[in-house]
């Protein structure tokens, strides 16, 4: 069963925000959400619908190969803060996260993990979470972004938490 994806691009001078209506074929895993750039400060808004009942992690997932320590480095030093939610179809909270890219498990860390040629930034407060079948609204906030952080395209996905090595 497929059904229509709708969506809606809103860009003020700043803050901006994407709002994105999905919902999934019956056999996709995850919902397919919007890329977006890190060194630009803005609201980044998704709608969707999760189709199967499991336990995931919230991940940020690096667009473009990240090869070796130095690159890996630069991701764990960007100068930005990050906040997202995800919120089910009662407006309750499933997961909220704020934070920096650092080193290093924190109460407040963004986490680089990396594997093959990829990476992606992971949150202790959105990881090992229940996702039912529901409509959700995932927000990503992006604020204090400094002058100096490099463009990085990040997408969020949702990783079944028995897959990920933490």
């Amino acid at each position: 069963m497929l059904v229509a994806a709708v969506l809606t691009y809103v860009r003020p001078s700043e803050p901006y925000s994407v709002t994105q209506n999905t919902a999934t074929p019956e056999s996709n895993e995850h919902p397919e959400l919007r890329s977006f750039r890190l060194d630009q400060p803005g609201k980044h808004v998704f709608h969707f619908r999760q189709t199967r009942r499991e336990e995931v992690n919230l991940l940020l997932e690096v667009q473009g190969p990240v090869r070796g320590e130095r690159e890996r480095q630069e991701l764990t030093h960007l100068g930005l803060t990050i906040e997202v939610a995800l919120v089910n179809h009662k407006g309750q909270t499933v997961c909220h996260a704020v934070g920096s890219p650092q080193d290093g498990v924190t109460a407040d860390s963004w986490v680089v993990t990396t594997g093959g040629s990829g990476a992606a930034f992971w949150h202790r407060s959105c990881s090992d979470f229940k996702m039912n079948r529901s409509q959700y609204t995932l927000t990503v906030l992006l604020r204090d972004v400094g002058p100096k952080t490099p463009k990085v395209i990040v997408t969020p996905i949702f990783a079944r938490s028995d897959n990920f090595g933490m």
